[in-house]
């Protein structure tokens, strides 16, 4: 008999197994709740497929072969590695056990998704998440290559490249909001606004400052006020790859900077004010992205629906400065459908 043709099934190594450990048809039949010539009929098929007799019969008593004795021991590691495997897969289905990969920006990291899976590991011990933090201008590249099941971050930051590849559901919108050091000469003020910002040495950890808020502002300014302000050599401009260089240099007195109202745990532990931003006033919008095509373990889709009940319980408390989306702007849709405008949900927003 050719191995690779060999085509043996878990119940019949069952049946050969019961056969075995009762030394009867009648019992191992009773046993797994069949009919002895039904079991007999199964254990025949199994001696045929692999060639070589499991068990001597006789009037009294059914025992194992010389060759039946191996093959029983195989055939129990066999069907206990089968159980594992089916033990490990509920657990996997249960969410008793399991791996995921969330991908995020260091903002909505450090804000958001930390304190999520410190109450998700209450919830659900056995379930590992791993946060891998990504720059805004690479995370779609580790959803591209598979390094993580979604990413959490800014809407607005769409990679063109992946066109119809992602599906992004837009979760919270969050006002933007001007962050200084408390002896900064705007800190006296109750409110910013952005033609003050343009103004002062200004600090920017947004990569879409130029595509996407410059445009809104301009919109509401003017395109003078604006170019002239760009301009001006006396103010410094500060570019920055993440939230907490920038956060960090406006403690050190060296601008202004500016980000969603979310982050303020992140801006507050380095010691910073924060003030409404206003004419135009901007939001953030914060979007779940995954692969198009590609479904979630039940470990990343239990996750994920877990961050939503928590963001939920969070957009409650005042200081929060999140505000959750209608279910209908929150549907998953193509990364394309987002382009690289304003979103026009009201005048002067950014997502």
């Amino acid at each position: 008999m050719n191995p690779a043709s060999m085509n043996v099934s878990m119940k019949q190594l069952r049946a050969f197994v019961a056969v075995a450990e009762h030394q009867s048809f009648t019992r191992a039949a009773a046993a797994l709740h069949s009919t002895q010539s039904a079991l007999s009929l199964t254990v025949k098929e199994l001696e045929e497929e692999i060639g070589f007799r499991l068990l001597d019969r006789t009037t009294r008593q059914v025992v194992l072969s010389e060759s039946g004795r191996e093959f029983h021991r195989l055939a129990l590691k066999l069907l206990e590695e089968f159980r594992n495997v089916v033990q490990n897969a509920s657990d996997i289905a249960m969410l008793k056990r399991g791996v995921v990969r969330v991908g995020a920006t260091e903002a909505t990291a450090c804000s958001l998704i930390v304190p999520a899976i410190a109450a998700y590991r209450e919830a659900r011990p056995g379930i590992e998440v791993q946060l891998v933090i990504t720059l805004a201008s690479s995370m779609f590249h580790a959803l591209r290559n598979g390094e993580v099941d979604y990413i959490i971050g800014p809407e607005s930051l769409q990679d063109a490249e992946q066109g119809s590849a992602v599906r992004s559901e837009p979760l919270f919108r969050s006002p933007v909001r001007a962050w200084c050091a408390p002896g900064h000469a705007l800190a006296r003020k109750p409110r910013i606004e952005w033609e003050q910002m343009l103004r002062t040495d200004l600090i920017i950890p947004a990569m879409d400052f130029s595509t996407r808020m410059v445009p809104a502002i301009r919109q509401h300014l003017g395109a003078g006020v604006v170019e002239r302000s760009l301009a001006d050599a006396g103010i410094t401009r500060r570019w920055v790859t993440n939230i907490t260089a920038a956060l960090s240099m406006a403690r050190a007195g060296l601008g202004i900077t500016f980000a969603a109202e979310y982050v303020r745990p992140l801006a507050e532990a380095f010691g910073l004010e924060g003030r409404p931003l206003l004419r135009p006033q901007l939001d953030r919008v914060v979007a779940l992205h995954a692969r198009t095509g590609r479904s979630l373990s039940p470990a990343a889709a239990g996750f994920a629906d877990f961050f939503r009940d928590h963001l939920r319980r969070v957009s409650r408390e005042a200081a929060s400065g999140m505000i959750l989306l209608p279910e209908e702007e929150r549907k998953a849709r193509p990364a394309a459908a987002f382009g690289h405008r304003p979103r026009r949900t009201r005048a002067g927003q950014v997502g």
